[in-house]
């Protein structure tokens, strides 16, 4: 079986559409009543909110806006890290079975990718992943945490939105595939909140080790029935679009 490389194609597409949006709105600050202290002696005019700033204040977003620094770093860092990743941990070819190690514990540090949407509402964020993979027991265990991605507000405006909470990824298996490669499957759950919308996750996802040592290693799942098999649900309505990946490096 040749190296498991399906899923660049979806990310590519995913993340393009990311980059190309995130700018929020421009600041409502009014400070033209600054400089007239006309009434500024006048306690009566003080407590009266009526000659203050005039200007309606636009309605705040329920959205985790992330900050300006926080927005510098899913673009500059995030982004550009996840595509680094993502090529590495399948740069080489597929590990054979017979020669995997054995023994030990090892950590491979990388990014989740979740794409889900229906027909209302629409998420693809990338989460920082851990993952720890025991070559004695074949077992691979980790979690995905802190995700990034570009939302839609009330008001059509898009931003840069952090989404609270984590996806397990459990019951990981390493096994001997049919080609004498060595393949991988894991189980993800879990939800993510950016403070409009709660998107779940739920399912199966494969792949395989890559690198003469294992050095990497990736997975895909989708609602697709090609590769894996995950659901999803956005505020408890199914989601109609449903695709996971995981990409990871050994130090």
């Amino acid at each position: 079986m040749p190296s498991f490389t399906p899923y660049a194609g979806f990310l590519i597409i995913g993340l393009l559409g990311l980059s190309g949006c995130g700018s929020g709105p421009a600041s409502t600050n009014d400070d033209s009543g600054g400089d007239d202290g006309g009434g500024g002696d006048d306690g009566g005019a003080g407590d009266d909110g009526g000659g203050g700033v005039t200007d309606p204040i636009d309605p705040l977003s329920e959205l985790n806006i992330a900050t300006a620094s926080e927005s510098a770093f899913y673009y500059n860092s995030l982004l550009p890290e996840f595509s680094s990743v993502r090529d590495a941990a399948v740069a080489d070819d597929a590990t054979v079975f017979a020669t995997m190690p054995t023994m030990g514990v090892v950590t491979y540090d990388g990014y989740m990718n979740l794409i889900i949407g229906n027909t209302s509402v629409s998420a693809n964020v990338i989460g920082e992943t851990t993952i720890q993979a025991s070559f004695a027991t074949n077992a691979v265990s980790g979690s995905a945490t802190n995700f990034q991605g570009v939302a839609t507000d009330e008001y059509d405006t898009n931003h840069v939105t952090n989404y609270e909470g984590t996806i397990a990824i459990t019951d990981g298996d390493i096994f001997a595939g049919a080609d004498g490669t060595t393949d991988l499957d894991i189980d993800i759950s879990g939800q993510i909140d950016n403070g409009l919308n709660v998107f779940a996750v739920d399912g199966n996802l494969v792949g395989g080790f890559h690198g003469p040592n294992a050095e990497g290693l990736s997975a895909l799942g989708s609602n697709s029935g090609i590769h894996g098999n995950i659901t999803t649900t956005i505020d408890g309505a199914t989601g109609t679009i449903a695709i996971a990946t995981v990409s990871a490096v050994s130090p």
